[in-house]
């Protein structure tokens, strides 16, 4: 695939080295300095995959849109505007794929969750709550991925029905979901669901050793949603791949 870029930080740069290492092309590479525009965009460019900044994804979408081509957006802190890009996706025709993970291993992760919440929270002696830690660097608290695992527990355990975020100055009441982040030093990412009665301790753990497997994710999504129309997500395409409803 000949493919644009919309982000050179770390994974921009992790992205371009193993899309080339796959035998795909970069055709063009665009930042916060240079954005995209729609009528300067190489004709060969089939997909572009987005790993930016979160108040950049609109301007970026819509000039995407204007030149025709799908894109896979990575980049999180955003989904707020989900009805706006929606929108302009489907004004313009084209395909969008967006995760806040694109480490596949994590969507199976989320499956499992599911299915713990459901089993576990039907006994009633079980409590829970989610962690996850993340490099220094990461600009957004909570991760996207610790949002999407708080909503899969919340909608699928019996009672939790708020979401804690802050540090609580009191006892948590049982209808509350509690999910704690950590910043520190280099971790690509870990997330965690914890299981917890006055006699055993369940824990699921995803740990990303890598931030390789974020990018043959998205040159994954790449390939699934260059014929494709419609807004999809990394769940959709794992879906599909693996044959299933």
């Amino acid at each position: 695939m000949n493919l644009a870029l919309v982000g050179y930080g770390r994974m921009g740069k992790t992205v371009e080295r193993v899309a080339q290492e796959g035998g795909h092309r970069i055709a063009a590479i665009y930042t916060d300095v240079e954005p995209v525009r729609a009528d300067r965009v190489p004709a060969d460019v089939e997909v572009f995959i987005d790993f930016s900044l979160p108040e950049a994804v609109p301007a970026t979408v819509r000039e995407v849109a204007r030149s025709g081509r799908p894109i896979v957006v990575g980049t999180t802190g955003w989904y707020e505007k989900l009805p706006e890009i929606r929108e302009i996706v489907q004004e313009a025709g084209i395909g969008l794929l967006y995760s806040p993970n694109f480490a596949l291993g994590v969507h199976l992760f989320f499956r499992l969750v599911e299915w713990a919440a459901r089993l576990y929270s039907r006994l009633g002696i079980y409590d829970c709550c989610i962690q996850e830690i993340h490099h220094a660097g990461k600009a957004d608290s909570p991760s996207g991925t610790a949002l999407r695992l708080a909503e899969i527990v919340r909608s699928h355990w019996g009672g939790k029905s708020e979401l804690l975020f802050d540090r609580p100055s009191g006892r948590i009441a049982s209808h509350q979901l509690h999910v704690t982040s950590a910043r520190c030093g280099f971790f690509p990412g870990e997330h965690s669901l914890v299981i917890d009665s006055p006699e055993d301790t369940i824990e699921l753990r995803h740990r990303t050793r890598s931030r390789e497997v974020f990018a043959r994710g998205a040159l994954r999504a790449a390939e699934w949603i260059r014929d494709r129309k419609g807004v999809f997500t990394a769940e959709d395409m794992l879906t599909d791949l693996l044959g299933q409803s």
